[in-house]
């Protein structure tokens, strides 16, 4: 890069140009199935590449985890987070729903002789949130009669979906009796017969 004026042409000034390192992050989750209200952890860890070959952790900076509902859904950031010493970093949440999540950083720009890092992205991971259902009632004397009720509530919201009454056997075998549509509240109710002496009801 030269500069020309009326004293004449100065001489060519330096220029320096740096190759910005490659970064890595990863995510990993603990638990891909959880059921709604219950904890998951998800960590990681940031690594640079260097051009000697040798790879270094990055501490101090700042991982996007990014989630969405579903693979077509568009990306929302969840969580912010710093990576440690070692160039980990870790959350603990209760999923409301689920989610498809990833960890990204945005890399950081570099001075003139001093590379920055490229962006990067960890693979994404599933979490599956089953609902969480409840049995709110207890066995009446109606229930030695040849008669019983089961009342719940289904968590998170499921009004106007449909919950099933499954009676299980001696087994572990599963014969569906009856189903009735989750109403106000989230709640439901079955009114039924007993079938044999020794049998288990669960709700789906």
């Amino acid at each position: 890069l030269t500069a020309t004026d009326s004293a004449g042409t100065s001489p060519a000034a330096a220029a320096s140009f740096s190759t910005p390192y490659s970064t890595t992050v990863t995510l990993n989750v603990a638990k891909s199935q959880v059921t709604y209200g219950g904890k998951v952890k998800i960590g990681g860890q940031l690594v640079r590449f260097l051009a000697s070959g040798g790879a270094q952790q990055i501490s101090g900076a700042t991982i996007y985890v990014v989630a969405k509902a579903n693979a077509g859904a568009k990306l929302q950031i969840f969580r912010q987070l710093t990576t440690d010493s070692k160039g980990d970093f870790s959350a603990t949440f209760a999923p409301s729903a689920n989610a498809i999540y990833a960890a990204y950083y945005a890399g950081k720009v570099g001075t003139a002789g001093s590379p920055g890092d490229l962006p990067g992205i960890s693979i994404f991971q599933t979490i599956n949130v089953a609902p969480k259902i409840t049995i709110t009632s207890k066995p009446t004397k109606s229930f030695h009669l040849g008669a019983f009720t089961l009342k719940g509530k289904v968590a998170p919201s499921a009004k106007g979906q449909k919950g099933y009454l499954v009676q299980v056997g001696a087994l572990g075998e599963h014969k569906t009796l009856a189903y009735v549509t989750v109403g106000k509240g989230s709640a439901f109710t079955f009114d039924e017969s007993v079938l044999g002496n020794t049998v288990s009801y669960n709700v789906q």
